[in-house]
This record gives structure tokens, C-alpha cells and sequence, in this order.
């Protein structure tokens, strides 16, 4: 009974911790994802790409828009996303 309660605890203890190392998703609209897009002209492929692996729209984007919206992107990383 000790160890159990023991493992539950240590559980508890370790739960929040791991929880803090996930990063945020970020929901957004497409309008948001265009000024987004919009300010990150001169930015690095790399830094675009993880900025946009945070976001999630919350709203469909018509398939013409996105192509457009990728074409505008800095590099194949940022494209992948």
C-alpha cells in the first residue's frame, strides 16, 4: 500500500513538469495567420516554420488562398508546416 502511494505521488510530482515542456498551440483565423505571415518577411526559414508548427486555424482556408500563402513563405521548412 506504502508503494503505491509512494508511485502516485511521484507521479503527481511529475505530471506539471512534463506538461511545462510542451509548447502552446496557438489558434488562430486566417486573417491572424495573414498578418502573421505578413510580419515575418526576412525571417529565417527555420524560425517561420516552428512559429507556424504552434498555430492551428480555426477556420478552413480556401485551397487558392493557401497556395498563395505558400508561395509567400521563406523556404521548404516553412512550407512543410
Amino acid at each position: 500500500m506504502r508503494r503505491i502511494m509512494l508511485q502516485l505521488l511521484l507521479v503527481g510530482i511529475a505530471l506539471p513538469t512534463f506538461a511545462k515542456n510542451e509548447p502552446k498551440v496557438e489558434k488562430v483565423t486566417v486573417a491572424q495567420l495573414e498578418q502573421v505571415l505578413a510580419a515575418t518577411h526576412g525571417r529565417p526559414d527555420a524560425k517561420v516554420a516552428q512559429q507556424l508548427l504552434n498555430m492551428e486555424l480555426t477556420e478552413r482556408i480556401i485551397p487558392a488562398r493557401l497556395s498563395i500563402l505558400k508561395a509567400e513563405l521563406p523556404g521548404t521548412k516553412a512550407r512543410m508546416r
